[in-house]
């Protein structure tokens, strides 16, 4: 971790421990007297340095000690505390360099520190216990003493810094930890004693007596550490396979929930990169948390899926029931015995800052710094995901959640850094989505050739795990269409939306075969390119699409060219093609065809669900097609081919019931007089000749978006869309100017249209239909006293007949 990232009073603890270290050597230096440089201190020193970094394992136990140590407590014996430091300087730093990076520059000068008192007080304690001339059983409480004050104080010192830095007890972490470690100087002692009476009895040359006793140490010590590796490697490998079976259990839990789908993907993706920027570098320490985080929700296979997929609020008994999930899941993943604490960040990723979290209920530093990052990462990805009691919320309000949450239940360090690289985790999430729908897409349906021999790995079983479990959720999602009584299109428009979730396509079309023609016309287009599919059709038998309808048979991976190549498409791109049949009552009544970028892309899998999907549909197509044929002739009038009583109807209450319009429309309603008593006198023909002739030039006059409808035996209805007040009396002038041009030639002359009109706009005359409508009929009224004609002179209206 980098030295910014230390917590402060771990800094401060740092700094003072260097601080008491350079002042008790400066102490030796001046203080002190000097110790001859002879030749044998030289080596001695030499050899502390040079076997630094051999560590010596006492057998049966996990309890190491540096070679070094043993030299440094000869040179404290023989030449006092200065030499002492110097060689415990020169040790540490040899073995802590290796491990040493840019970051973590500190470790070297706090080991050297820490080194530096542990050699102080043990030569303090030493030469203060050393009685004057003593004998051989003189020395026995000293050497204890000094072996135990030098390791007291060099555990401590980093006991109490790694306390500071992870927030544990110092005195649980050091009786866990570093209590039976005292074996290790104590055996260190030993060696340092018999270099101690050599010296004493051959002098100089002890040093040289001393590397036989330690090449025989060290070298029993290899043969003995081989042989443990051995059996480690073997641990190591069951381990490596718990390990991957939970791995894959987690992921293939992952896999089936259609609602949490590739939810510890994500918050592995998140809390891996938001560990990068809070200084995490060891790679050990990436796999772990890498690891724990895959399997942060293990423990749901305990709650029953009835519970997890409730879609309302839990109950209190409930509510404690999901909480046992942390709990099972470290129960699950505790025989997995790595140095990493997996353990505690499975247990306490839903542990809270405040100390209300659960299950343990631990505040603040006491929950271990991973489980902290795990935790916001978890509750993010929750948030800007679809739950079953609610949608997934936006960006924003996930945002302010969090920043909310910042103290309550997220560390504040860890929840500002999140936040400041949101974008960035967010972007590793998304490449972790579009990994895992590759793999989607690329495992092996049951269709597929299966290599027996091949060995999956779990991402590749996730994928499979996934597909499967998507494809029965899509096949039931869209079995449900079925009953809802949909419109052919919209039907057509959800079936491509559930083939798109499972099969990719760049353009797809669901065609209708017209059997008159022989030929197929597309119902619906879902494509970039869609303005280019207005008005095409394909011949039976032209390309790929006419061929299936011909044969009713499916193809796939042929290259369109031949049916798409006459389109108006820019940078045509398309390289193959997926097309199927839809078969009903043994004919067949359409085609699906799906078009890639992709050469040779679609596989037996995705034509099979194809198939399935389509077969599922097509009867509710077909059953839309005829009930909207049924709807077009019960709600068209036979004579003028406008919308009946109940087209109109309908017109209303979609169009204008309920939907507040931002602009203006009239209705008109038009009335032509003498229609009963012209049928009476020239007969039903020539008054539906007229009536019709009176449609043609009222909808000669209108727009596209407006509507005429056949309303009576003589009345019509026209909405005219944007006619305000000033623009519904401009239209009047133009419909009865039109109308004063009609005609129908009858004997002894033309007979002209007489029409009454009456109109009301929106919003000035009314807001609902019915008030404008009772507006318009009362002004239909006054339009027609005004322009009365007695019944007898309506023969009047004739004109002569030209030339007759």
């Amino acid at each position: 971790m980098p030295w910014k990232n230390l917590p402060r009073p771990l800094q401060f603890y740092i700094i003072f421990l260097i601080t008491a270290a350079a002042a008790v050597f400066f102490q030796q230096v001046h203080f002190m007297a000097a110790a001859p440089l002879t030749w044998s201190l030289i080596l001695y020193i030499l050899l502390s340095i040079l076997t630094a970094r051999i560590n010596v394992k006492i057998p049966y136990t996990d309890v190491h000690f540096s070679m070094d140590t043993a030299f440094v407590y000869a040179i404290l014996m023989l030449y006092g505390g200065l030499p002492a430091m110097v060689a415990d300087s020169a040790s540490k730093i040899i073995n802590t360099m290796p491990h040493i990076k840019q970051q973590t520059w500190y470790k070297v000068p706090f080991n050297v520190a820490s080194g530096l008192l542990s050699v102080f007080a043990a030569g303090q304690v030493y030469y203060l216990l050393l009685p004057n001339n003593p004998t051989y059983s003189g020395y026995l409480l000293p050497l204890a003493c000094m072996a135990m004050a030098y390791f007291l104080v060099n555990s401590i010192t980093v006991a109490v810094a790694i306390s500071l830095s992870t927030g544990m007890n110092v005195i649980k972490l050091w009786v866990e930890n570093f209590l039976w470690t005292s074996i290790g100087f104590f055996a260190a002692l030993s060696i340092a004693v018999l270099i101690y009476l050599l010296d004493f009895t051959i002098g100089a040359l002890a040093f040289l007596v001393s590397l036989p006793i330690l090449g025989l140490v060290y070298f029993s010590q290899r043969v003995y550490l081989r042989q443990e590796e051995d059996a480690k490697a073997h641990i190591n490998q069951l381990e490596a396979m718990h390990m991957s079976t939970i791995e894959t259990l987690s992921l293939a839990i992952d896999a089936k929930d259609q609602i949490t789908h590739g939810h510890v993907h994500r918050v592995t993706a998140y809390v891996t990169k938001l560990a990068e920027y809070l200084g995490v570098t060891a790679p050990e320490e990436m796999q772990g948390l890498r690891f724990a985080a895959l399997v942060h929700d293990i423990g749901k296979i305990g709650i029953p899926d009835l519970l997890l997929a409730k879609p309302g609020r839990f109950t209190h008994e409930e509510m404690d029931r999901m909480r046992m999930h942390p709990v099972i899941g470290a129960q699950i993943v505790k025989a997995v015995s790595t140095d990493f604490p997996i353990t505690d960040i499975v247990l306490c990723h839903h542990e809270r800052w405040d100390g209300t979290g659960y299950p343990r209920r631990l505040k603040g530093e006491a929950i271990n710094r991973f489980a902290r990052m795990l935790a916001i990462c978890d509750v993010y990805d929750a948030l800007r995901s679809d739950r079953p009691y609610r949608r997934a919320m936006c960006k924003e309000k996930a945002v302010n959640i969090i920043r909310d949450e910042r103290g309550g239940a997220f560390d504040p360090e860890i929840t500002d850094v999140f936040l400041t690289h949101l974008e960035d985790l967010e972007a590793a999430a998304a490449e972790e989505d579009r990994r895992l729908e590759a793999l989607t897409f690329s495992t092996p349906s049951s269709t597929d050739g299966l290599d027996v021999v091949h060995n999956y790995n779990p991402l590749e079983l996730y994928g499979q795990i996934s597909y499967t479990q998507q494809e029965v959720f899509l096949l039931y999602e869209t079995a449900q269409l079925v009953g809802l009584n949909l419109p052919a299109q919209e039907l057509a428009a959800k079936l491509m939306t559930s083939v798109g979730k499972l099969i990719p396509y760049n353009t797809a079309i669901v065609f209708l075969t017209d059997t008159a023609e022989d030929h197929l016309e597309p119902l619906y287009v879902d494509s970039r390119d869609a303005g280019a599919f207005s008005g095409f059709r394909i011949a039976f038998g032209r390309g790929m699409s006419g061929w299936v309808a011909q044969n009713g048979q499916p193809m796939r991976n042929v290259d369109p060219v031949a049916e798409l190549g006459e389109l108006d498409i820019a940078d045509q791109k398309y390289r193959t093609m997926l097309s199927v049949p839809l078969r009903f009552d043994g004919r067949t009544v359409g085609v699906v065809s799906l078009y890639s970028e992709k050469k040779d892309f679609y596989q037996d899998r995705h034509q099979d669900l194809l198939i399935k999907l389509c077969s599922m549909v097509t009867p509710a197509v077909v059953g839309a097609l005829k009930s909207e044929e049924m709807m077009s002739e019960d709600l068209i009038d036979p004579l003028t081919h406008l919308g009946n009583v109940r087209a109109m109807k309908h017109y209303f209450e979609g169009e204008l019931i309920g939907h507040p319009r931002q602009e203006a429309y009239s209705l008109y309603l038009l009335d032509l007089r003498g229609w009963r008593q012209i049928n009476q006198r020239y007969g039903h023909e020539t008054g539906d000749r007229l009536l019709q002739t009176l449609v043609s030039g009222v909808t000669g006059v209108l727009r596209p978006e407006d509507r005429c409808f056949r309303c009576g035996a003589d009345e019509l209805a026209v909405v005219a869309h944007g006619a305000d007040k000033q623009g519904a009396m401009a239209l009047t002038v133009r419909l009865r100017r039109s109308i004063t041009r009609l005609g129908v030639k009858v004997a002894g002359g033309v007979l002209s249209p007489d029409v009454a009109i009456g109109y009301a706009s929106y919003p000035e005359d009314g807001i609902t239909p019915e008030e404008l409508w009772r507006v318009a009929d009362s002004n239909l009224y006054k339009d027609q006293m005004r322009s009365a004609v007695p019944a007898k002179d309506w023969h009047n209206s004739m004109a002569p007949a030209s030339g007759s």
